[in-house]
């Protein structure tokens, strides 16, 4: 039995060498492939085509530019797709011993002629003539070969690309993961932005115009939207900054990449124009990248997509804290039901007015509010004690005391006088702002000792408290 050990050893043994150089090597060439080539060795690919003009791509770096008949940026999976038809051209038939230039296969002049260099200035060249009497296949010649081929139609589909249609629409060509700041510019506002930390401790920091926590989830919104905008067309014709809005942009955003590079968004004037292949009037905005020469054509939309405020961009949580994490809850009114709760290990318990269990979903609904409490409008960075009789909050007409797992010191909620709006003043002992709540939190108060009690109907409390027994009063 130990021969069939060593022979499954050895299948084993191949197999894991054959991935190797796989992995090492990139793609290995398949059986009947014409030439064998990696996609990733091209430089260059010229197309010729009868009754069109000729389309010319050069590689530069890691992107694609069309060079003929127009210059830009050319987007990468397309490009990928012709160098691929022919690195990896696998024939479908050949016949030796032909004269290629019958008029049979159309070859004396080509159809197609497709050129393909790479490493450093080697080519290789096929030409395509006349279909073949099976219709889905096309006579095609390989430069310095004496064979007639037979190649899929499809080769000549993926080959005929309009220049047009091969230019990147996308503004910007980035991970939004590499983005390690930003800076918006619009009307009178200026926001910036920067990543700190690395990992799962990544966060976000307003930096400008005030130094606070930031909105991630707005901030990561925005760094889409910019990645998001494409063009519906491009300007063909030579206008100056000034007549596209570009020397006074109505909205421009600056991206910090972690390479170090910095790459600006501009947005211009809006105007109509025709747009697209069937020329359509539309309502566009002139708009620039800084890594591009072209002048995009962009929705109309753009603009409102990008225009965030600072009250947009900058953190909006009142306070900071893990809902699971909370052992107690106090809440003092002036007016309504002032009561007390505490995390037990078999469920919340109410400790005032009167010792009961609490019921659960009461607790959950109340946990949920203050977790979620986010400011509505930042009424002053820093009040004066003077104002706070203003607000209300000299003495405050609902105070919420959070206890915290691991925190010797609690967090203090004050809500005050209500606006006319019919939100709340509030601020917290975690920081100097004044700002407005909603109303929710308040209305999620228990009005009564049996609002907040466990009925008989109410479902098995939650897990266990993790700690070392019930908490003790703070």
């Amino acid at each position: 039995m130990r021969w069939r050990f060593t022979v499954a050893a050895g299948l084993v043994f191949v197999a894991l060498l054959a991935w190797v150089v796989t992995q090492e090597r990139g793609r290995v060439r398949q059986e009947g492939e014409a030439f064998g080539l990696k996609a990733e060795q091209a430089t260059k690919l010229q197309v010729k085509r009868k009754g069109a003009q000729d389309l010319l791509l050069e590689k530069r770096g890691d992107d694609w530019r069309l060079v003929k008949p127009i210059q830009g940026l050319a987007t990468e999976d397309e490009v990928d797709r012709m160098v691929k038809a022919i690195a990896e051209l696998k024939p479908s038939g050949s016949r030796a011993d032909v004269d290629l230039n019958s008029d049979d296969f159309g070859l004396k002049e080509p159809d197609l002629t497709a050129t393909l260099w790479y490493d450093g200035g080697k080519s290789v060249e096929v030409s395509l003539g006349g279909e073949t009497p099976v219709g889905s296949e096309r006579y095609a010649r390989i430069a310095g070969r004496d064979k007639l081929y037979m190649v899929s139609s499809s080769f000549r589909t993926t080959l005929s690309k309009d220049a047009e249609k091969l230019r990147e629409k996308k503004l910007v060509k980035v991970e939004k993961d590499d983005v390690t700041g930003l800076a918006l510019q619009h009307d009178q506002t200026r926001v910036t932005c920067v990543k700190r930390g690395t990992g799962d401790q990544v966060t976000w920091r307003m930096t400008e115009p005030l130094d606070t926590a930031a909105d991630e989830w707005n901030v990561k919104q925005l760094i889409d939207k910019v990645i998001e905008v494409q063009a519906e067309d491009f300007l063909r014709e030579k206008k100056s900054d000034a007549e596209l809005g570009l020397d006074k942009p109505q909205v421009k955003v600056t991206l910090d990449l972690a390479d170090g590079r910095k790459l600006t968004v501009a947005l211009g004037k809006q105007e109509k124009r025709k747009v697209g292949g069937n020329q359509e009037e539309k309502e566009i905005v002139y708009a620039r990248s800084s890594e591009r020469d072209e002048v995009f054509l962009v929705p109309q939309d753009a603009p409102g997509k990008l225009k965030k405020s600072v009250f947009d961009l900058r953190d909006k949580s009142v306070v900071k804290l893990d809902r699971e994490d909370v052992t107690r809850i106090r809440v003092e009114r002036n007016e309504g039901m002032s009561f007390q709760v505490a995390r037990r290990p078999s469920g919340w318990r109410v400790e005032k007015p009167q010792q009961t269990d609490a019921k659960q979903s009461v607790v959950d609904s109340l946990l949920w509010a203050i977790e979620d409490l986010d400011a509505k409008e930042f009424v002053t960075e820093k009040v004066e004690r003077q104002q706070l009789k203003g607000y209300g909050l000299v003495v405050p007409d609902t105070a919420i005391t959070v206890y915290l797992r691991g925190e010797a010191k609690p967090i203090k909620i004050h809500l005050g006088a209500k606006t006319d709006e019919g939100d709340y003043y509030c601020m917290t002992d975690q920081s100097p702002q004044v700002v407005t709540v909603g109303d929710f939190l308040v209305k999620d108060l228990p009005k009564t000792t049996e609002d907040l009690k466990k009925s008989a109907t109410d479902m098995t409390p939650e897990a266990p408290f993790e700690g070392e027994g019930p908490p003790t009063d703070y």
